[in-house]
């Protein structure tokens, strides 16, 4: 395993570190991306995107219902290095 390999904790972490999220939140927690402003999208797609070192497909990432949406589309951006 690569030491640039997050969990999917961190990745929630990191995800509600940068929405700005201050309630406690899960997996399975309902997401309505729509409810954050262009900043703080625009700051989670490129996090996503360096992470991943690849680009994220804009259209899934708008469709994810649950931060467990976003983290299997995180996984499957980045998939194996």
């Amino acid at each position: 395993m690569s030491s640039n390999v997050m969990t999917d904790t961190d990745l929630l972490l990191l995800i509600k570190e940068i929405l700005e999220i201050d309630k406690d939140i899960s997996m399975d927690t309902y997401l309505n991306i729509f409810e954050y402003d262009s900043y703080a999208k625009i700051n989670l797609i490129v996090s996503i995107e360096t992470y991943c070192r690849k680009r994220l497909d804009i259209n899934r990432f708008l469709l994810c219902d649950t931060f467990r949406d976003i983290i299997d589309l995180i996984q499957e951006t980045k998939g194996s290095d």
